[in-house]
């Protein structure tokens, strides 16, 4: 799944305007680099189907394209940056989940409840060893 360069922008000022948390150098990516790692939400393992994850999650894409681009450009091989890039995920999925819009005013609390289940979700899967680990260990790049 390849974004269009004006979703990458729309997404780099999300991360700007939540100021997510985000490696040293991130902000100097241009929107081509970033376009080159960023697929979505999920693995490309199953690519067929990180447009349906990209949309239900979609409140997690600008914490998805910092992951993403830490996981590939940013990726040294050890377990210390694995777990950095992870909780820099946690940490922008429980922004988001704070800052989003939500539907109704007397739901509020249940909706502000699943997304922040949701984005833990989301960081339970890519920072658990079963499924994290090795998806981090074989997209291994030399880095920026």
């Amino acid at each position: 799944m390849k974004s269009s360069l004006s979703h990458i922008r729309k997404l780099r000022a999300t991360v700007r305007k939540y100021d997510l948390p985000r490696p040293a150098g991130f902000d100097a990516l241009s929107d081509e680099q970033l376009r080159a790692v960023y697929n979505g939400i999920g693995s490309d393992k199953y690519a067929s189907l990180l447009w349906l994850t990209t949309r239900i999650f979609e409140v997690f894409e600008a914490p998805a394209l910092i992951h993403d681009a830490s996981w590939t450009l940013y990726n040294d091989g050890t377990v210390t940056e694995w777990e950095r890039s992870n909780n820099r995920f946690r940490a922008g999925n429980r922004i988001m989940a704070e800052t989003c819009h939500v539907w109704f005013g007397w739901f509020r609390p249940a909706q502000r409840m699943l997304f922040r289940q949701s984005g833990e979700l989301l960081y339970r899967v890519v920072s658990s060893q079963v499924i994290g680990w090795p998806i981090w260990a074989g997209s291994r790049t030399k880095g920026v």
